[in-house]
């Protein structure tokens, strides 16, 4: 239960944070998926509908990222990349798309240990999948400790053919990426 309030804030707070809702893949048919899926993808395994689907998500999209194979994740991602990026990046001008180029030159920033140790401690069955206008999304959810409150990332992928690529990369909550007291 505490696993769906902390979608659902995700998914709330991330609509008040953008500049356009409608960018957001979300819908009321979509957002009762999402909360059934979610359900449904911490119920046992062998009850789960999708489990060969959300497997085979995680061995392409999510495993680059785990063994830091770097032109693999740079390969899944549709460029130019939404997200948070005056914020994830502390940068001054309002910015919520990031090129390729732009991702390569903040790789390392990005794509950190905390990133690296968060990402570690899910599996599979920590996927939140929905669809949305016949296209299948999975969001990753990402959260690190920041003293007294939480910093949370939300990794938004879609499938395109046999591959699932990265279209959205969304800061909840304090900055995950928070380098001062902790």
């Amino acid at each position: 239960m505490k696993t769906l309030l902390f979608i659902l804030s995700l998914i709330l707070f991330s609509c008040g944070r953008t500049t356009n809702c409608n960018d957001l893949p979300i819908n009321k048919d979509t957002l009762n998926t999402t909360v059934s899926n979610n359900i449904s993808n911490k119920a046992d395994d062998k009850s789960k509908v999708n489990n060969q689907e959300l497997i085979a998500f995680w061995n392409s999209a999510i495993e680059p990222f785990i063994k830091k194979d770097k032109k693999t994740v740079i390969s899944n991602i549709d460029f130019p990349l939404k997200g948070d990026w005056s914020f994830i990046l502390d940068i001054e001008q309002d910015k919520d798309i990031i090129t390729k180029e732009e991702f390569i030159k903040n790789y390392d920033y990005l794509i950190n240990k905390d990133f690296l140790k968060s990402l570690s401690k899910q599996t599979y069955n920590d996927i939140t999948e929905y669809k949305s206008n016949d296209t299948l999304f999975y969001d990753v959810s990402l959260v690190r400790k920041l003293g007294k409150t939480e910093g949370g990332l939300v990794l938004t992928f879609y499938k395109k053919g046999n591959s699932y690529l990265l279209n959205k990369y969304s800061e909840v909550g304090a900055n995950f990426y928070y380098k001062g007291e902790e």
